[in-house]
């Protein structure tokens, strides 16, 4: 039983580079991680996740954006519900809080732009350049 395990862990592949990856959470390795340019915390309530000069599969994108907001610090209670290609929905599962349709204080807003953003003091923002 522990050989057919092995073999199923070890035809897990990293969607950027195709070498066995090392992380079960998400579908890339450590190496692939390590080469993104490191998030930024742009102000109190907002972050950047990365820019859109790195080519990542659109499936991993909820995933990475998550992890680097979590890591940079941040904690909300929901997330703002947007027409956005499903991308604030895959960040609030990974996160795990649920979306809602209205901001409240302490919502997290998923935005694909941060210039000339009116940044509300209340609401915390992740912006994901793709």
């Amino acid at each position: 039983m522990l050989k057919l395990l092995r073999e199923t862990l070890a035809g897990q592949r990293c969607l950027l580079c195709n070498k066995p990856r090392g992380l079960r959470a998400i579908s890339v390795c450590l190496r692939c991680l390590d080469k993104l340019p490191p998030p930024k915390r742009i102000a109190r309530n907002a972050f950047v996740v990365f820019t859109d000069e790195i080519e990542i599969p659109p499936d991993l994108v909820p995933a990475i954006a998550a992890s680097r907001f979590y890591m940079l610090g941040g904690k909300t209670d929901w997330v703002l519900q947007k027409e956005d290609g499903g991308l604030s929905s895959g960040v609030a599962w990974h996160l795990r809080v649920p979306l809602v349709e209205e901001p409240h204080p302490h919502t997290l807003v998923v935005d694909l732009r941060w210039k000339n953003a009116r940044l509300l003091d209340s609401l915390q923002y992740l912006f994901v350049f793709i």
